[in-house]
């Protein structure tokens, strides 16, 4: 398995759980609609991008996006 690119990926301040911060650019038109979207289904855009990374690796649809949340 290849090493995944990092050259434009930041990442935050490590938990102690194991989570961090990423941080990714995209347009302000992507980002608007996507959080008007998510606001309409109640949702986070967070929640949405961390339900697609998730898929987009091949995870079990279980997999939590956030270590020690049940909901996340």
């Amino acid at each position: 398995m290849s090493k995944p690119d990092t050259r434009y990926a930041r990442t935050g301040d490590r938990a102690a759980d194991g989570v961090s911060s990423h941080t990714f650019r995209c347009s302000d038109e992507v980002w608007t609609a996507a959080t008007e979207k998510a606001a309409e289904k109640g949702e986070k855009v967070s929640d949405v991008i961390r339900r697609a990374l998730i898929a987009y690796a091949g995870l079990p649809e279980k997999t939590p996006g956030v270590v020690g949340r049940k909901d996340r």
